[in-house]
């Protein structure tokens, strides 16, 4: 198959060394993590149609989930246990905001929307950092420090 004109809806490359990171699903290629991700969403959603978990074990489970989501940590783990971290971050996060909603308290509502989105925004920074390649250590053309003396 030529992966080129392949339909894609995943930010990885279709290649063999980003594979083991994909879903196929009738000829739609997506990334396995965000995938999990909006599944547990859905999910989520669905039993905080039914009841609210309580957020003191709403809030648990997304810490342990956003740890578990730090490339250090993640990239060591195997694709089931990564697919049930992503499903778990997925379907906790709008128990958070549903719980303290439910609370009738506002403000817990808003507190716990705000540290999702700055632990999505640290982790997603951290994911950057790391797959960023090495600066070089002189520009192209550059002549080292005490050279031509």
């Amino acid at each position: 198959m030529d992966t080129r004109t392949a339909a894609r809806f995943a930010h990885k490359p279709i290649d063999a060394a980003h594979r083991e990171r994909l879903l196929r699903l009738r000829g739609l290629w997506l990334c396995r993590g965000c995938t999990a991700l909006f599944a547990g969403f859905v999910l989520g959603c669905a039993v905080a149609a039914v009841a609210v978990p309580p957020l003191p074990a709403s809030a648990a489970l997304v810490a342990v989930a956003a740890l578990l989501s730090h490339p250090a940590r993640y990239g060591r783990l195997a694709n089931p246990a990564r697919d049930a971290v992503r499903g778990t971050l997925g379907a906790a996060s709008p128990w958070c905001v549903l719980a303290a909603l439910a609370a009738g308290n506002w403000v817990d509502a808003a507190v716990v929307a705000w540290a999702l989105l700055a632990a999505g925004a640290l982790v997603a920074r951290a994911r950057r950092r790391s797959a960023a390649p090495p600066a070089a250590s002189a520009a192209p053309g550059a002549r080292a420090a005490g050279a031509g003396r």
